[in-house]
C-alpha cells in the first residue's frame, strides 16, 4: 500500500470526499494528488454544493471544510 492509497483509505473510512488547500486547490478520492505535489497543508474535506454561494462556477467541483 502506498501513501496515496493510505490517505484515500483514511478519507473513505472517515466520510471525507477529498483533500483541499483553501482557495488554492482540491482533489477528490479516486484522483488524489493528480498534481503530483501534495502540500503539507492539505486538509480532508467535503464537496461544496454547486448551489452554494461559495461554489465558484469556474470549477467542476470544490472541496471545503464544511459537510453539506
Amino acid at each position: 500500500m502506498n501513501c496515496i492509497e493510505i490517505i484515500e483509505k483514511y478519507l473513505k473510512d472517515n466520510g471525507f470526499d477529498g483533500l483541499y488547500v483553501g482557495g488554492v486547490c482540491a482533489c477528490k478520492i479516486g484522483d488524489l494528488i493528480e498534481c503530483e505535489s501534495m502540500a503539507g497543508n492539505c486538509e480532508p474535506g467535503y464537496f461544496v454544493d454547486k448551489n452554494s454561494e461559495d461554489f465558484d462556477p469556474d470549477y467542476d467541483f470544490m472541496i471545503g471544510p464544511d459537510k453539506p
